[in-house]
């Protein structure tokens, strides 16, 4: 058992409230970086200076941001989460998405005893397959700011580059979901470990009683959605019990904001499904289709070929019947998005990106 519960919650509370300083110490913090010119800066030289974003798996999870999941229950969320690790960590694709890079994880999960996540890894992968880089802390009875100093010292030392927290409610020991002021505290903690050490962070919420849609179905105050970059609900599918849809419900780095997936459980497997197996009356709406594949089949290329010019890439994808105004969007994004980069030295041609 921990220390006395009440000194647990002092220390959270002034982790939570980090560097806190008097308004003179904090003119002088800001007098001192304004004096070395890091406090207004030039847009231009943030432009060319910046570090691109870093996808590590699809448009669903990028280094350095927040991406929150909302599900019902029952919609297999811990399950879900299980299997994508899993299957990232050994360098595999999940809903038909590569890892774009090595993924190392470290999984916090406030629900799941030992025997459970056993029982969750034999679901979600039969037989005895190692799965390397990937470390779990299920001790419930200390909380997210309590670990944060040895979690962090953690992520650094064994290069872990996302980190899965279930869920939220309990990794804070949150006192009243519906108050705006706790939820900010929480999310600005989030965000410090995500600049302190560049990992990608999944969190899990339970959604409200009310179970309303978007961006507002997770329970609790709103601000929890607002400061996060990506956020996708995981909704039960009335009437098929073996399908849940992934709803994109905000997502400020790729613009899928509004895109559906529906996802087939089967047993421990999560299968995307094709537009085709989707029974009718369910639909989709508009996506950017066109330009999603053709980026898909540039990143494809380029993993098998050195360097390609804009020529080349526009020729193979125009003989399989892109247009040529799609391709180039599909580079654009690709660029923007932190995948492919130009070679310096040579104009117009591209490959993938080497610094992660």
């Amino acid at each position: 058992m921990p220390e006395n519960r009440q000194c647990i919650q002092s220390r959270q509370s002034s982790l939570v409230k980090t560097n806190i300083m008097s308004r003179e110490e904090v003119l002088k913090e800001l007098e001192e970086l304004d004096e070395k010119g890091l406090l207004f800066r030039n847009f231009d030289s943030i432009r060319k200076t910046c570090e691109p974003l870093s996808p590590l798996w699809g448009d669903f999870l990028y280094k350095e941001h927040i991406t929150s999941i909302v599900g019902d229950p029952g919609a297999c969320k811990t399950t879900l989460w299980y299997a994508l690790t899993v299957r990232l960590c050994r360098g595999l694709p999940f809903l038909g998405f590569p890892p774009e890079t090595e993924i190392r994880v470290i999984g916090c999960d406030w629900e799941s005893s030992d025997s459970l996540i056993g029982s969750r890894a034999e679901l979600v992968d039969e037989g005895d397959k190692e799965t390397p880089n990937f470390e779990i802390f299920n001790n419930s009875e200390y909380t997210l700011p309590d670990i944060l100093p040895l979690l962090m010292k953690r992520i650094d030392k064994g290069g872990f580059n996302v980190l899965q927290i279930d869920n939220q409610t309990t990794a804070f020991n949150t006192a009243d979901e519906n108050d705006n002021s706790e939820g900010r505290k929480q999310m600005k903690l989030l965000r410090h470990i995500t600049k302190e050490t560049g990992v990608a962070i999944i969190i899990y919420h339970h959604p409200s009683k009310a179970n309303l849609p978007g961006q507002r179905k997770g329970s609790g105050a709103f601000v929890r959605a607002r400061m996060a970059d990506i956020m996708f609900n995981i909704n039960l599918v009335e009437g098929y019990p073996d399908l849940v849809q992934l709803e994109c419900s905000k997502d400020r780095l790729a613009g899928k904001k509004g895109e559906v997936k529906y996802i087939r459980l089967d047993s421990g497997d999560f299968i995307l499904l094709d537009e085709s197996e989707i029974p009718i009356g369910l639909g989709m709406p508009v996506s950017n289709k066109p330009i999603d594949l053709a980026q898909k089949e540039i990143v494809a290329m380029l993993r098998i070929t050195e360097e390609l010019s804009r020529g080349d890439i526009v020729g193979r994808l125009c003989s399989n019947g892109s247009k040529e105004s799609t391709v180039d969007k599909g580079l654009r994004e690709c660029r923007r998005l932190g995948r492919i980069e130009e070679v310096p030295g040579k104009y117009g041609y591209y490959r993938m990106r080497t610094k992660r």
